[in-house]
């Protein structure tokens, strides 16, 4: 069952439906129509809105794969970072235990 909007094709104001004689008149712009005529609008208009939601959707998309492309790149980055933090931090410690030992030799030699 096809649902018509009941809105005029020339302003938008609401219509009323005469679907006996299959007419439909707007009192806001005095404007005449067929029930044809009316679904027709009626069905160019829901197919332009599902075209703009596709492009919304689509928009959507190529957004979040943007957005997840970035968080990507960062993860990338800080991992970098902490693994030369890491290598840092490691090659210091190293570095400490090399003097203790050291200290020690010296010490009791």
């Amino acid at each position: 069952m096809k649902v018509v909007e009941n809105t005029c094709p020339s302003c938008g104001a609401q219509l009323k439906m005469d679907r006996l004689n299959r007419k439909a008149h707007c009192d806001y712009c005095g404007g005449d129509f067929t029930l044809e005529e009316v679904m027709n609008e009626s069905e160019i208009r829901h197919e332009e809105t599902q075209k703009r939601q596709e492009i919304v959707r689509e928009r959507q998309a190529a957004s979040n794969d943007d957005t997840n492309y970035g968080i990507a790149a960062i993860m990338m980055v800080l991992d970098s970072i902490l693994g030369a933090a890491k290598r840092i931090v490691f090659t210091a410690f190293v570095l400490v235990l090399l003097i203790i030992i050291a200290v020690l030799l010296v010490r009791f030699m």
